[in-house]
């Protein structure tokens, strides 16, 4: 499952996906500037406002492995996070400083 989201500066894909038992969840993300792209599931923002309340943990990698009812969780208040313009405004200003370290190249396909 994945689900595209326009934002300003940046598009957003929220995607899922099960392998066998295991279901992997991430954030994407990919500058409308520059085309850069990375995997934005580990950003302290994200952590904070939408992970760490569902998992219970701060100790979260770029993917993540979560069963069916966390991933399902984690899927339907993604959705619900970007459709708040106010939320993908501040995010997006979390993403410039990110952006601003490096490390924005990752190969995903859209």
């Amino acid at each position: 499952m994945k689900k595209k989201i326009p934002g300003n500066r940046y598009d957003f894909i929220v995607k899922l996906q099960k392998i066998e038992k295991i279901h992997l969840f991430e954030i994407l993300s990919v500058c409308k500037k520059d085309n850069k792209k990375s995997t934005i599931t580990n950003l302290n923002f994200l952590i904070s406002e939408l992970i760490a309340p569902i998992l219970n943990t701060n100790d979260i990698h770029s993917t993540l492995c979560v069963n069916k009812q966390q991933a399902e969780m984690l899927f339907s208040k993604s959705l619900n996070l970007f459709n708040d313009k106010i939320l993908i405004k501040y995010l997006e200003k979390h993403l410039d400083v990110d952006r601003g370290y490096g490390g924005w190249n990752s190969n995903f396909k859209i």
